[in-house]
């Protein structure tokens, strides 16, 4: 397969030469557009592109020591133990309260302050036994949606069941389980917009957890960079610009190289195409940038372009990506042709779910061996071919 990565600056010159936009207010809603369909593109069909592997390390609980609370100041002090560093990140359950409790910030060691809406609201003079574990562990940046989590310990898959379930849950179950047998999803309550995953039991002991999820695209925010001119050699992963303006916010970026002292480069359907591309692994300065590989092609003085990869293969999802940017824009635009332009979508869509079936053999049972088989007692039974 022949990578071509193309560009948000890409998808945008070609909505310009679809939609027949060349000034005016509408060039802004085609980034609209370009950004609405790539959010969107996850949604339309399983990729396997998106599908992605992570392991997740629980934290143990626990029961060390005995608390005391002050209600004035909300301070829990511990004693014959201390609190982990990140002890915000777990809840407390008291024994003499029967509840759990977040903890909202690490003074010492030994203490630790309450949330200022849940916490016993009453001191706690007589030492209390305690629990402190950690339920909540946030996904990967990129998570989009979890399809399995096994326990890498004891190989079981941990099953899904709705929050309310797991809120209940912790009502009957407060001691901690070394095997959670349940898990939800959940806001994490401390970044805007990020899940997490929850536990039910709380995790007793730390343990790893291998997760199946499907992945949202990297985001888009450099649109187009090409002030000045650069100079590489074919050997070098160097970039050294003249006039040039070269950020951090450029580190991921894909640069095009070009063969022009005057144009910047296109992509390959355009008037100027590019003789290579590399992405961007480290900028030291506004006039210095690191390639992440040599470029194999070298010029002096000569133009390149700057813009965030669409993160699809070209393959299978970007002519469908680009017919869903061209009926998002429509939309935006209030065009007449928008069923048009949902029905050529609908038929990329059907190209490219046929180009991502990747595997052109049978399907196999868990590696087992090839079908037909008995599928009781793979562990115990002797392989046993299927002849009638």
């Amino acid at each position: 397969m022949t990578i071509e990565l193309a560009t948000y600056l890409d998808a945008y010159h070609h909505l310009e030469d679809v939609m027949d936009v060349t000034a005016g207010p509408e060039l802004r809603t085609l980034k609209n557009a370009i950004v609405t369909a790539y959010r969107l593109l996850p949604n339309s069909h399983r990729w396997a592109y998106y599908d992605r592997q992570y392991t997740l390390a629980s934290e143990a609980s626990q029961t060390t020591g005995t608390v005391t609370y002050v209600d004035s100041s909300r301070e829990l002090t511990l004693s014959g133990a201390t609190w982990p560093s990140n002890a915000t990140r777990y809840r407390v359950y008291i024994n003499d309260k029967n509840a759990w409790f977040p903890i909202a910030s690490r003074t010492s060691s030994t203490v630790v302050v309450l949330d200022a809406n849940q916490n016993p609201g009453s001191d706690i003079t007589t030492a209390s036994s305690y629990t402190l574990s950690r339920t909540h562990y946030p996904f990967p940046a990129n998570f989009r949606k979890m399809y399995k989590i096994l326990d890498g310990k004891s190989q079981y898959e941990v099953t899904y069941v709705d929050p309310p379930l797991i809120t209940a849950q912790e009502t009957y179950w407060q001691t901690p389980d070394s095997q959670p047998a349940y898990c939800t999803i959940a806001a994490d309550g401390e970044y805007y917009g990020a899940l997490s995953i929850v536990f039910s039991s709380p995790p007793a002991e730390e343990r790893f957890y291998h997760l199946h999820y499907q992945a949202s695209p990297r985001p888009l925010k450099v649109f187009e960079e090409n002030a000045g001119t650069g100079t590489w050699t074919a050997a070098s992963t160097t970039v050294t610009g003249s006039s040039t303006a070269f950020a951090d916010k450029h580190v991921g970026s894909v640069i095009k190289l070009g063969e022009d002292g005057t144009n910047p480069p296109t992509a390959v359907w355009g008037d100027y195409p590019y003789e290579a591309y590399r992405i961007i692994s480290a900028v030291a300065s506004a006039t210095s940038l690191t390639l992440d590989a040599v470029p194999g092609v070298a010029q002096t003085a000569k133009k390149f372009t700057i813009s965030d990869p669409l993160d699809m293969t070209s393959d299978s999802m970007l002519t469908y990506f680009l017919r869903s940017c061209e009926y998002q824009a429509a939309i935006l635009m209030n065009r007449q042709d928008v069923q048009q332009k949902y029905t050529i979508q609908q038929n990329a869509l059907k190209d490219a779910m046929a180009a991502d079936a990747r595997w052109r053999g049978d399907s196999g049972h868990g590696g087992i061996g090839s079908v037909p088989y008995h599928l009781r007692g793979w562990s115990t039974v002797p392989v046993e071919r299927v002849t009638s």
